[in-house]
């Protein structure tokens, strides 16, 4: 079959298809950015502390599972590498988002962990028991991965499970009058199978040794092998990275604040700027308050304080960039709510609901 052919034949399944995407569960934002798709490279960006590892949580782990257990007939693995917070730590603060999902309880992580003078109440306590079976699902879907790893590590990993739940295709070619089997495609055995590769975040890779000197990378080409193996897993499986890169420390600078430079960008990423070329998607994630900034996007941020946060797509290969969308942030339960107009009257719930968090 030829690569036209295959293509014809992916087009006529999606249009065939109810489903060809997990939407992001942001009404406003998706209609210009679908959604999560198979064989699209993701990268979140922010500075330190913003809660870009909580927006990625929310939008591409909890949200996905959601999707796929209510779509059974999607199929979902998501590889997680939390180098930065441990996997134990991850389902804490998911017990926390189930709490507030549940039973419309604000009870943070410190709380659950009685790591303050306060302790939890027994029937907040029985609660929790009871979302065993919802963590127990999760743990299906997702493969936590929280010890440093190297990017080998990670593509290692992933190229084993691909290949262990579908079909490589070769072809023959002839180089130099020799013939030689080489990668031509890869047929799936579920056609809707997702899958996710989460590195959160890409600054903390153990450094990877150069195939040819077999000496030591470092962190800036550590991260830019890791990001040239995820390409060639999107390419030949259709696998969907995600990368979490945080911006330079130059970015918070008083010089950026002068300039009016402070959001997320492209041109502001740390240890190498590279990653952006393979990224077919990039979102920025800005948080005003941290800047003593009082109004921003017409939203009065003393109102609404650390609970705004700006999304912005940087960069879209398949679509338009500079999509923004105005997000409700309520940290302690990871939770993401679109903002209504600044001039909607409905805001004013908002800033009453920021000022009792």
């Amino acid at each position: 079959m030829s690569i036209f052919d295959r293509a014809i034949e992916t087009i006529e399944y999606n249009l065939n298809n109810e489903i060809n995407c997990i939407p992001f569960g942001l009404e406003r934002f998706q209609e210009y950015l679908p959604g999560i798709q198979k064989g699209r490279y993701y990268g979140i960006t922010a500075s330190s502390g913003v809660g870009k590892t909580q927006f990625c949580d929310a939008i591409f782990m909890y949200n996905t599972i959601d999707f796929v257990k209510a779509n059974p007939n999607i199929k979902l693995k998501i590889f997680y590498n939390s180098l930065e917070i441990s996997k134990e730590t991850k389902i804490i603060q998911g017990i926390a988002k189930r709490l507030f999902i549940e039973h419309k309880k604000i009870v943070p992580s410190e709380l659950i962990l009685s790591l303050s003078k306060s302790r939890m109440d027994s029937e907040t306590y029985n609660q929790i028991v009871k979302l065993k079976d919802y963590f127990t699902d999760l743990e299906e879907y997702v493969e936590f991965h929280d010890d440093k790893v190297n990017p080998y590590g990670i593509y290692k990993t992933v190229y084993d499970y691909m290949t262990n739940n579908g079909t490589i295709v070769k072809k023959k070619i002839s180089i130099d009058g020799i013939e030689h089997e080489v990668f031509d495609h890869y047929e799936p055995n579920h056609p809707d199978h997702y899958v996710l590769v989460i590195t959160d975040h890409i600054g903390l890779l153990n450094n990877e040794v150069d195939v040819k000197t077999k000496q030591k990378l470092d962190i800036k080409g550590t991260i830019e092998k890791h990001s040239s193996n995820m390409v060639e897993l999107r390419n030949k499986f259709a696998i969907t990275p995600v990368d979490i890169q945080q911006q330079a420390a130059a970015k918070e600078s008083l010089d950026s604040f002068k300039q009016g430079k402070l959001e997320p960008s492209l041109e502001g990423l740390a240890e190498t700027k590279l990653t952006q070329r393979d990224w077919d998607i990039a979102i920025g994630v800005f948080s005003p308050a941290r800047h003593e900034i009082p109004k921003y996007k017409g939203y009065d941020i003393t109102k609404l304080k650390d609970s705004y946060r700006y999304i912005n797509v940087l960069k879209n290969r398949y679509g338009i960039s500079n999509v923004s969308d105005n997000l409700f942030f309520m940290g302690a339960v990871n939770m993401f709510y679109e903002l209504p107009k600044y001039n909607d009257p409905l805001i004013n719930k908002y800033y009453e609901r920021a000022a009792t968090l």
